[in-house]
Parts: C-alpha cells; structure tokens; sequence
C-alpha cells in the first residue's frame, strides 16, 4: 500500500493518487513526502517530542517554532520569550492567536458619524440701535425678564437659548414671542436659523449664527 501524500502548506495527509490538496487546494508536490510536518506551536503536543529528544527534554513539554521547526522546552508552563534559533517572538504569535479568537464585533452608534455644531451665536437688538450685538455663550441664556442675555430687554416675555450638538434652539418660556412672525407657546423649541427675528413684545431682535 502505498503511502498518501502530505501537503506542504497545511500538513495534510491525502490520498497517493490525488494532485491537489482535498484541505487547502494547492498543487501537491513530488517533494511533499519528503519533507517533515512542521508542527506550529498550536499543535504541539507532548507526542511530538520524539524518543531523541527525551534527554534534552526530560519533562516532555516543548513548543515548536512555526517558523524554523526548532523545539525549545517549556519550564513550568512558561514559554521562552523567543525561538533561540531564528529569533520567531512565541508571545507575538500567542497574543495574535487569542486577539483574533477573542475579539468581538464593534457596534458603532449611528450618532458617531454625526458632526457636531461648533457654530456661534449673536444677538442684534434692532429696536434699540444704541445697543451693541451680544454673543451668547456655549451654556445658552435667557432672553427677556430677568434674562442673562441682553439684559437691555424690556418686557415680560421669555425665552430660553441653548445650543446642543445639533445646533441653536430657542424654547418660549414665557408669553407667546413672534419667530419670524409666526407666534410661539411656552414649551415650544424650535431650532433657529442665520437671519431670524425674534419679536418679544415692542423688542425686536436678529439672530447671527457664524
């Protein structure tokens, strides 16, 4: 009976007559009989250790270099750091091996790729020419009585100002103010836009956002 031939890429056994691996499918070689399984240091085992290798090796526990076949022994489970024949680093291949056996799908958030607003704010008071624009800062503010924003305001209206990832939203607080001309209940947000008008009883203010 004649003997199968072994792949000299995966290592495996096939059956004399065929000419390509039934495993990975590459060409099987003349030569593949003749060359030794190297065995990678995931498939060492203590039967690897030939009878030779006893004395060398009395315990029986060796790692195989994937890379040159060379055996070095293993010392109370602790694997050398490195093969002290073509230098092959065992504890790279190890963390390679077990980052791809342990390592999970990463679920990205779809509000990942959002880009958040980095814009600012100015308030022009149109019904007071005197009055310099006002920035508003990044934590918003309130417009209108008792306001932290163009504290110049006269009325009894409210209005709170904040900005978020999305943009600048303004929220009716107090009263029913005019956006653009279009009245507004308390607990309305609506996000504001370059070139709005707020009118908060007689006051009449221009929202910039650059």
């Amino acid at each position: 009976m004649q003997a199968g031939k072994r792949c000299v890429h995966c290592n495996e056994v096939n059956a004399s007559g065929r000419s390509y691996c039934i495993r990975c499918g590459k060409y099987l070689t003349e030569k593949a009989n003749e060359q030794p399984k190297i065995t990678t240091v995931w498939e060492t085992k203590d039967d690897d250790v030939l009878a030779a290798d006893k004395d060398k090796f009395p315990s029986g526990d060796v790692i195989i270099c994937p890379e040159c076949g060379e055996k070095a022994p293993v010392t109370d489970g602790i694997f050398p750091l490195a093969c002290i024949c073509c230098g092959y680093l065992f504890q790279a291949g190890l963390d390679q091996a077990a980052s791809k056996s342990s390592a999970q799908p990463v679920k990205k958030s779809p509000l990942a790729r959002a880009v958040r607003d980095t814009s600012s704010m100015r308030l022009f008071l149109l019904s007071r020419p005197g009055v310099m624009p006002e920035t508003v800062g990044e934590q918003g503010g309130i417009l209108g009585e008792n306001g932290t924003v163009l504290k110049q305001l006269q009325t009894g209206q409210q209005i709170s100002l904040r900005h978020t990832p999305a943009g600048w939203y303004a929220m009716t607080i107090k009263g029913r103010p005019l956006y653009n001309g279009v009245p507004q209940n308390a607990g309305r947000q609506l996000r504001l836009s370059d070139g709005d008008v707020i009118i908060m009883d007689r006051e009449q203010i221009r929202v910039e956002i650059i």
